[in-house]
């Protein structure tokens, strides 16, 4: 997983960006993305994603659930 661009914002430790790059994929804020579920693999969920930071200990986002297939 990588950042495109600089932080278009930084709270505390958090630097909040609107793009990134797994693989040879970009997702931007308002992106929809399939998200599995170790626990229940015969189940995905999609989500949108609203947000996405970065801080000292790793990436993370944040999805919000819309629909389940």
């Amino acid at each position: 997983m990588k950042f495109i661009g600089e932080p278009v914002e930084t709270i505390k430790s958090k630097e909040y960006y609107t793009e990134v790059e797994i693989g040879d994929e970009r997702f931007t804020i308002g992106s929809y993305v399939e998200v599995a579920d170790e626990d229940r693999p015969d189940i995905n969920d999609i989500g949108r994603i609203e947000y996405m930071w970065k801080d000292g200990r790793g990436e993370i986002g944040r999805a919000s659930c819309r629909a389940r297939v």
